[in-house]
C-alpha cells in the first residue's frame, strides 16, 4: 500500500491565466497500483490551452502523461493517474514531481513543478532537515539558490539531492552526491537564471535529499525564485564614484581660490 500524503499547490500566474493543481480527499489513500486524482484549476481571465501533467516518478513507480486540453476561466478538470509499482521497491517516503505544461491565448509556453510525496507501505522519519531562502533575480542575470542541509542523527549519511525547477528555469547541475556529518551541516549552491521566464514571474523550486538504508527516507525543501526588470548600466553604477569626484573638485578649486598669495620676487608672483 502507498498513501499520497500532500500535495503542495503553488499557484503560476501569466498574464490572465492563474493555474492551481490540487489533490483530491478520495485520493489519499490507495492501494498499489494506486490512483492519484487531482483537479486543475484555471482562476485566471483567459482559457489555458495544451494542458499537460506529467508525474516524475522515482524508479519502481510508474505513469502515464495525462492531458486535459483545455481549462476554460474559473474553470476545474479532474485528472487522474495510476501508479503502478514494481517489485522490490523499498519501503519508505518518496517524493514525485508533478509537472504542469500548458499555453496562454498566443501560444506562449508556461510550466509548474510541484511536489507529490508518496509513502509506499510505511511512513519514515528522515534525520535531514533543510532550508533554502528565496532568490530574486533580473532577468538576463544569474543568482545563487543555497539549501542547507542538517543531519539530526548520530551517523553520517550520503544523500541524493535534486534540484527541481520548471522550464523557465535554468539550473547548473542540478543533481548531486553530497555527505553530511552526523550532528552536522552542509551548504549547496546552485546556479540560476532564466530560461525564458517572463520579468515579474516567481515559480515554486523545490530540492528533495534522500537516501535509502533499507527504508528510503526523503526530505522536502521549498523555495521562490523571481525574476525582475534588469535595472539599466546608469542605475546599476556605483553613485559615489561620480559624487566623490564632484567633492575632490569643489575642494581643489576651493584651495586655489583661498591659498594665500607667495611673495612677489623681481616683478614676478611666484
Amino acid at each position: 500500500m502507498f498513501a499520497v500524503l500532500f500535495l503542495i499547490a503553488p499557484v503560476v500566474s501569466a498574464s490572465y491565466v492563474t493555474i492551481s493543481v490540487s489533490i483530491l480527499s478520495d485520493g489519499f489513500i490507495a492501494q498499489s497500483p494506486g490512483d492519484v486524482n487531482l483537479t486543475v484549476s484555471n482562476f485566471g481571465d483567459e482559457p489555458a490551452y495544451d494542458v499537460q501533467l506529467s508525474l516524475l516518478l522515482p524508479d519502481g513507480f510508474h505513469s502515464e502523461p495525462v492531458f486535459v486540453e483545455t481549462v476554460e476561466p474559473n474553470g476545474t478538470v479532474l485528472a487522474r493517474f495510476g501508479i503502478p509499482v514494481s517489485d522490490g521497491v523499498p519501503t519508505g517516503e518518496y517524493y514525485a514531481d508533478l509537472m504542469v505544461q500548458y499555453s496562454d491565448a498566443n501560444g506562449y509556453p508556461f510550466s509548474m513543478v510541484n511536489p507529490v510525496k508518496l509513502v509506499y507501505q510505511k511512513q519514515a522519519q528522515s534525520p535531514i532537515r533543510g532550508s533554502m531562502g528565496n532568490v530574486e533575480i533580473p532577468v538576463g542575470d544569474s543568482g545563487t539558490l543555497s539549501l542547507k542541509l542538517t543531519n539530526l542523527g548520530d551517523v553520517p549519511r550520503e544523500l541524493l539531492v535534486k534540484l527541481e525547477v520548471p522550464h523557465e528555469i535554468r539550473v547548473d547541475a542540478p543533481e548531486r552526491t553530497v555527505s553530511v556529518p552526523q550532528k552536522g551541516e552542509i551548504q549547496i549552491d546552485f546556479p540560476v537564471s532564466s530560461f525564458g521566464a517572463l520579468s515579474g514571474s516567481s515559480y515554486l523550486v523545490y530540492a528533495v535529499a534522500s537516501y535509502t538504508d533499507g527504508v528510503r527516507y526523503s526530505t522536502l525543501v521549498r523555495s521562490t525564485i523571481g525574476f525582475t526588470e534588469k535595472r539599466a548600466m546608469i542605475d546599476s553604477f556605483p553613485w559615489w564614484i561620480p559624487a566623490t569626484a564632484v567633492v575632490v573638485l569643489i575642494l581643489v578649486i576651493a584651495y586655489l581660490q583661498l591659498r594665500p598669495a607667495r611673495p612677489i620676487k623681481n616683478g614676478k608672483t611666484t
